[in-house]
């Protein structure tokens, strides 16, 4: 196993899929700051490093940053997109923000996460509807 790989911005996507078809789930250090850019535009970003902060100053409750990672998940499902954990500085109790009721660890699952009931978990009842407005999909 490689423990340490340099990869350009060109190939990182090409490396995010080798990865998942390897049943790995990737891990970025990026000292660039490159990839925060990237996602913002070509993926679906989940700012966990702004969501702790906004926990630990009181704005947000625990549920509130649970549901709005759920909502990044279910976007990036929804749109076949990638969606990149950014964690900045920050040293998160990742942990603390997946359970069944809003986001299962499946999800970091390349096997599991493919299975449509896995992804049913995570939609509330008027959620689960297709691109077209279909119910059940």
């Amino acid at each position: 196993m490689e423990v340490h790989k340099t990869i350009g911005l060109t190939k990182l996507q090409r490396q995010v899929e080798e990865s998942w078809k390897n049943g790995k789930v990737p891990l970025f250090f990026d000292p660039s700051g490159n990839l925060e850019t990237f996602y913002k535009y070509s993926g679906v970003l989940c700012e966990i490093n702004k969501l702790q902060i906004s926990l630990g100053i009181g704005r947000r409750t625990l549920e509130e940053v649970k549901e709005d990672i759920r909502l990044k998940f279910k976007s990036a499902m929804k749109n076949g997109s990638t969606l990149a954990f950014f964690m900045d500085k920050a040293v998160s109790k990742f942990k603390d923000y997946f359970d069944e009721a809003y986001l299962p660890q499946e999800i970091f699952s390349p096997e599991k996460i493919v299975d449509s009931e896995i992804y049913k978990k995570i939609l509330n009842e008027d959620e689960n509807v297709d691109i077209f407005g279909n119910y059940g999909c």
